[in-house]
Parts: C-alpha cells; sequence; structure tokens
C-alpha cells in the first residue's frame, strides 16, 4: 500500500517583499490521500516541533506532491485540529502559513492558506 510521508523539514531565512522573516518549510508526499486524516497528525507535531526549536519563525509552507489538493489538505487540517490549543498559539505568531500542491518539475497545481480568515 502506497504511503504518505514528510520528505523534508527545513528552516529558512527569507527576505521578501514584506522583509525578512523565518519560515519553516515541510515537504509532502502524498501517495495515499485516503489516509490523510492518519497522517495530518504527523505533519502538525514535525511543525511544532520546529516551531519550539525555532520560535521566531513566522512563516509556514507546506508543500505537497501527489494527487491530493491544497484546498482538500487545507480543509482537513482544520477539521482535524481545531482543538489543538498549542498549534492555535504557534499560528498567532505566523503571517503566513500556506499550503501549496506541485508537480516534481516545479509547477503550481494548487495553493491555500492554513490561517483562518474572519469570512471563513
Amino acid at each position: 500500500m502506497p504511503i504518505n510521508e514528510i520528505s523534508n523539514v527545513n528552516v529558512l531565512e527569507v527576505d521578501g517583499e514584506q522583509g525578512p522573516g523565518v519560515a519553516i518549510t515541510i515537504a509532502l508526499d502524498i501517495a495515499n490521500p485516503a489516509t490523510l486524516a492518519d497522517f495530518i497528525p504527523q505533519v502538525v507535531e514535525a511543525f511544532k516541533t520546529e516551531h519550539h526549536d525555532t520560535p521566531r519563525a513566522n512563516i509556514l509552507l507546506i508543500s505537497i506532491l501527489g494527487d491530493l489538493s491544497a484546498d482538500e489538505f487545507a480543509r482537513q487540517w482544520h477539521e482535524l485540529n481545531a482543538p489543538d490549543t498549542l498549534l492555535a498559539e504557534y499560528f498567532e505568531s505566523l503571517d503566513h502559513a500556506d499550503v501549496i500542491q506541485g508537480t516534481p518539475d516545479g509547477a503550481l497545481l494548487s495553493s491555500a492558506s492554513l490561517l483562518e480568515t474572519d469570512d471563513e
């Protein structure tokens, strides 16, 4: 059975249009979207570990390779993590938290924000 896995976790200093920042990047290989509910907690733990070690991080970027849209990942992320108060606390320090779905050659297929807005 194909598995989902975290292929890379990185912390990067970035300098963008809104100034310098620290980004936590998490690359995912999604081979079995049907088991996403069991996999997202692993992604959350990877983020929380990195954020704990890098509390000045203000950007989260999750990239997906595989047959799962960014919107679907974001929907399940919010659904599964609503009661996680530590995650909510960490998210308060983020200026950006995005998920993108791409191809191995770098083409963008979909994107979504993981930050909840008032109009959701």
